[in-house]
């Protein structure tokens, strides 16, 4: 479900505004590092 949301949302969206220039290639990162930390973290916690 979250990876599901990271792949056909958040990375297309992200891409296009760095690919546009509204937003740098670290920012991108650091959005796509922070979602998938946090998913990983609720993931973790359910187990």
């Amino acid at each position: 479900e979250e990876f599901a949301f990271f792949k056909d949302s958040m990375v297309i969206k992200t891409s296009q505004q760095a690919l546009l220039g509204d937003i740098t290639p670290e920012e991108m990162a650091n959005q796509w590092a922070d979602y998938l930390t946090k998913a990983q973290q609720r993931y973790l916690a359910k187990k």
